[in-house]
């Protein structure tokens, strides 16, 4: 379930942007999706600067970030505070929420409703583990 929300995801933002590796899982069990926009690099031609440069088309972000948190059914976009300054894939492994936050500004918060049926998954799941069967429950006299 969680692969198709990820599908999804790289789905929507494909038009204009380009998903940058794998899906990173971080701590927390959290997924990062870490997106390139298809003409960051490109200098673009001499009209569409000039058109820029007067302020009369907004130029896109180079690059978002897009978190993933299953436990709470909700996901993140992000967007860098300097462009092209972006948090490693080891980073985004390893670190604090609080650490990796420094390096965005958050653009936007959505809940997933596909993201629920995975939460609530895995606390069946971990209601189950900690439930014992019945002929091992011990037995008070």
């Amino acid at each position: 379930m969680l692969d198709a929300v990820i599908q999804d995801l790289i789905r929507q933002q494909r038009p204009y942007y380009l998903l940058q590796g794998n899906s990173v899982k971080g701590v927390g069990g959290q997924y990062w999706l870490v997106f390139r926009h298809r003409d960051a690099d490109k200098g673009g031609n001499f009209l569409k600067n000039i058109v820029s440069l007067l302020g009369f088309k907004d130029k896109a972000v180079s690059h978002k970030v897009i978190r993933i948190d299953p436990s709470t059914a909700k996901i993140y976009t992000y967007n860098p505070r300097t462009p092209g300054y972006l948090p490693s894939p080891a980073l985004l492994r390893t670190a604090n929420l609080k650490i990796i936050e420094k390096f965005l500004l958050l653009e936007r918060t959505t809940k997933e409703p596909a993201l629920l049926m995975v939460a609530s998954e895995k606390s069946k799941a971990s209601s189950a583990a900690t439930t014992c069967p019945p002929n091992l429950m011990p037995t008070t006299k």
